[in-house]
């Protein structure tokens, strides 16, 4: 879907704003759009903020040796 009110979904989620923040009237096709868009949004925010399969076992990687010796790390 595309259109004004899904890309203002998309963008009031960004923004913080709670599903119930939708500014347009119950039952229209922009209601529809906007929460569709807010939930697209939230979708792939949760995407990227979840950990890799299998990579929590991982050693976090070690500084540069320079980083090291300069005290920076």
């Amino acid at each position: 879907m595309t259109g004004i009110a899904f890309e203002e979904g998309k963008r009031d989620h960004g923004r913080g704003l709670p599903q119930s923040a939708c500014a347009y009237e119950a039952g229209t096709p922009e209601f529809a759009a906007w929460h569709e868009g807010w939930g697209e949004a939230m979708s792939v925010a949760a995407y990227v903020s979840a950990p890799a399969v299998g990579g929590s076992h991982r050693k976090a990687a070690e500084p540069e040796p320079a980083a090291r010796l300069l005290g920076i790390l």
